[in-house]
């Protein structure tokens, strides 16, 4: 009696480890040819299974149209392979389940035909040995490392405002910071709405000042203000607040520099007036957030209080750029 509890607990403690498993795999991808056959998708064995994996709630795909979510996360994908035998008294069918790696991550049970038709002999033994895993409670489990969410409104502006202070202080005469910081604060507290592109950076004002040569990149430029040293005392925390990174906009009129949004496989690509393809934007779990990619560089587009911007990565360096879209 009590190696048959013990069994049972070994069992139940493999089956929720199993579970587990296959939870934290979004994706299935199905080779159009397995090993074995001569043609693509012969007998069919390839749709059926792409159809049983998308009845158990996977998202799958053919391994000749994978999308970019798949290739920019391969890890979220299981690939299936099958392995099958023929005789004369029966076809067996086996489902191999592999990561990333090419580690087997879960086998099935062989499934058995003894029908005389090879395409129906095939289809009965893929279907039991699909049993194994209908029998798998699956809910698809993030992983948890997610990609860090945009800093909600009230840290960037309690950031900005920091800075702005820190400048104040260590520019200012002993004997006026505490105006200065009144006048700053002043100012700050009616930009308490959600932040732009062009005004998160105000952190960088104390740096932006200290720079006596212009920027090399647009991206990275500042207006600044040249106050005489007469007025410095006074109008010193107006031009703090009014130093910021300015977003490069991809022309001077939205009507001469708008792209157009055509529809592609898992989202849009942005073409131009020429027409010129300069985007391909891919849809993501979250609204108004794409992944982008182009020739140069790759990113992610989202729009911000009405407005859409292009944020990617040069040399090290963010940038933004501001894009005039339509849909």
């Amino acid at each position: 009696m009590k190696r048959i509890v013990l069994g049972v607990i070994f069992m139940l403690g493999l089956s929720f480890g199993l579970y587990a498993q296959l939870d934290k795999y979004k994706y299935v991808i199905v080779p159009v040819s397995f090993n074995g056959f001569k043609k693509d998708n012969q007998y069919k064995t390839s749709t059926l299974i792409k159809h049983l994996f998308t009845k158990k709630g996977f998202e799958v795909y053919y391994d000749n149209n994978i999308p970019f979510e798949i290739n920019a996360d391969r890890c979220s994908a299981v690939t299936v392979d099958l392995v099958h035998s023929s005789n004369m008294f029966y076809t067996g069918a086996t489902l191999v389940l592999k990561d990333c790696t090419s580690k087997e991550v879960y086998t099935t049970q062989e499934g058995k035909s003894k029908a005389k038709d090879v395409e129906k002999s095939y289809h009965e033994a893929i279907e039991g040995a699909f049993v194994s895993i209908m029998a798998i409670p699956y809910a698809y489990t993030p992983s948890k490392v997610m990609e860090q969410p945009l800093a909600k409104s009230s840290d960037v502006n309690n950031t900005r405002s920091t800075a702005v202070a820190g400048v104040e202080e260590q520019n200012m005469p002993s004997n006026e910071p505490e105006k200065a910081k009144e006048a700053v604060s002043s100012t700050v507290s009616t930009t308490n709405s959600e932040p732009t592109m062009s005004t998160v950076a105000v952190a960088d004002a104390s740096t932006a000042e200290q720079k006596t040569t212009p920027p090399s990149s647009p991206v990275q430029a500042r207006e600044t203000t040249a106050v005489p040293a007469a007025q410095a005392n006074t109008t010193k925390s107006t031009a703090v607040v009014a130093t910021s990174v300015a977003t490069v906009n991809m022309g001077s009129s939205p009507d001469q520099n708008t792209w157009y949004a055509q529809e592609i496989p898992n989202g849009y690509q942005l073409v131009d007036k020429s027409p010129k393809v300069r985007l391909k934007i891919y849809k993501t779990e979250t609204a108004d957030m794409y992944i982008a990619e182009s020739e140069e560089t790759n990113g992610v587009v989202y729009k911000r209080e009405g407005k859409w911007f292009f944020e990617y990565y040069e040399s090290g360096k963010k940038k933004v750029e501001e894009l005039f879209l339509k849909f």
